[in-house]
């Protein structure tokens, strides 16, 4: 799979069964935002019983994303700040929503220029889910509630607006 990293990702859990699907908002643990004086954000990352991540940093401009796909010990991180879950209501596995995100292309994405775009890309994510009936009506408009800020550390939370990337 092309713009796949998939060297911690053990092949056998493609067919685990995705009892939850939690989207974390890691900390910045100095609220500070990037060397462009942008203000802070959160990265957002998937657990479903594994880690799937969107990150930018392949092609000439940096801003071709990989999904970062690793198998895990532990079924959320310790260092999110804002955690949102899901349980499935029909019986998924990990394959039917990597093979969900391949269909709908997911896995060819683009940043901004500014290196912003998880925040949609996982709002995506989860409007596909959605759709295909795997998560509840409903849940993208949660997501987007959530992603639309930024989570303050230790505590709080400000308006942020999402910056799309473009799926290609």
């Amino acid at each position: 799979m092309e713009n796949w990293g998939t060297s911690q990702f053990d092949i056998t859990d493609r067919q685990r069964y995705v009892a939850n699907i939690r989207l974390c908002a890691y900390e910045n643990a100095n609220n500070e935002g990037d060397a462009n004086g942008r203000p802070p954000t959160n990265h957002w990352a998937v657990f479903l019983e594994l880690y799937v991540d969107m990150i930018p940093g392949d092609g000439a401009d940096g801003l071709t994303g990989t999904i970062i796909l690793e198998s895990k010990s532990y079924s959320v991180t310790n260092t999110a700040i804002k955690t949102v879950t899901f349980q499935p209501i029909k019986w998924t596995t990990v394959e039917a929503i990597t093979d969900l995100i391949v269909k709908n292309r997911r896995d060819k994405y683009k940043f901004t220029e500014h290196e912003e775009g998880c925040r949609y890309w996982i709002y995506t994510f989860i409007l596909d889910l959605e759709n295909e009936g795997i998560v509840a009506s409903g849940s993208a408009t949660t997501v987007w509630a959530s992603v639309s800020c930024y989570w303050r550390y230790p505590s709080g939370y400000e308006e942020r607006a999402v910056e799309p990337g473009t799926f290609q």
